[in-house]
């Protein structure tokens, strides 16, 4: 997936407050999310091309990935996690863990009401999330109004677009297999 693009990212409700989105049209990679009190937390990022052949399940509540409301004279937060324990993506067996960390970079949110993204979504009122990671690269996710995730964009620190996704219309909530380590 590095260095193009993907239409076959599918998002899928796997509990009442759990979602599972597959990255990879294989079902080999994939992050997992809790929609609980505060916010939204991703519970692990599975599979080989996640993490240089690691995959990671986030302790505790998750890593704080989006608040439950935002507001607009407001819109940054600070992501946190509890540690994180990392896994061999192939056995699935665990490769060590790190302690609870925040982000060095704040997160912001930015409104984008009509957003235009083409192809079969149209014209969507949009958040855009856009967050700086430790290591100076910038990820930025694209939320619709009662669409959920519909794009996702990775940019290097040198700021050039290194990998993306979009969503093209799979029916919502329509199972399809994944081949990654057991889901929290």
């Amino acid at each position: 997936m590095m260095g193009s693009g993907t239409n076959y990212m599918r998002m899928f409700k796997y509990g009442t407050n759990k979602y599972e989105l597959i990255k990879c049209p294989d079902g080999t990679c994939t992050e997992t999310f809790t929609a609980g009190y505060g916010g939204v937390y991703v519970t692990s990022e599975l599979g080989p091309t996640v993490l240089q052949g690691q995959s990671r399940q986030f302790l505790g509540s998750g890593l704080y990935f989006l608040p439950s409301s935002i507001c607009r004279n407001r819109p940054t937060f600070r992501p946190c996690h509890e540690g994180e324990r990392f896994l061999n993506a192939t056995s699935c067996l665990p490769q060590g863990q790190t302690p609870p960390h925040c982000a060095t970079y704040l997160s912001r949110v930015e409104f984008a009401p009509t957003w235009n993204y083409g192809y079969s979504v149209g014209v969507v009122n949009s958040i855009i999330k856009v967050d700086k990671l430790d290591n100076g690269d910038t990820e930025k996710y694209w939320y619709g109004l009662n669409r959920g995730l519909l794009r996702w964009e990775h940019y290097n620190a040198q700021g050039q677009l290194v990998n993306w996704g979009q969503q093209t219309g799979e029916i919502p909530n329509s199972p399809i297999p994944h081949n990654t380590c057991l889901q929290p």
